[in-house]
């Protein structure tokens, strides 16, 4: 029951592109989304700074300073650190993923309007 809500809402592009190379690579989710979910708020900030500084927030930091932009990064910074506290590695080459895989994994988990960011995502983790 937990998963029936993902056919009304869809899902976010770490979740796709995870499902794409989880399924493809055999990489558990939880794995696959250690390693895209940072890369993804990071490139997500600059769509929607206000969003993910509110995760910024609620990460408990001290924000008092720091414009919504810094704040939005410092999310994405904040995850990209609890995962290498967690010691798993987030290059997709660490799992036999290779440069020429991206533009299918891309192309597979992303519409034409996601496409280059997807692209980008997956070539920022290689």
């Amino acid at each position: 029951m937990s998963f029936a809500g993902v056919q009304s809402v869809g899902t976010g592009l770490s979740h796709a592109i995870g499902r794409v190379i989880g399924a493809t690579w055999n990489i558990p989710h939880g794995i696959t989304s250690c390693l895209t979910l940072a890369e993804v708020m990071r490139h997500q900030s600059r769509k929607y700074p206000d969003r993910l500084a509110l995760i910024a927030k609620a990460e408990g930091q001290d924000l008092k300073g720091l414009s919504k932009d810094r704040q939005a990064q410092y999310a994405a910074e904040r995850v990209e650190e609890l995962v290498k506290d967690l010691g798993i590695s987030k290059r997709l080459s660490d799992y036999g993923i290779r440069r020429e895989d991206l533009p299918s994994i891309a192309k597979d988990a992303s519409g034409p309007e996601e496409y280059p960011m997807a692209l980008d995502i997956l070539e920022a983790i290689l």
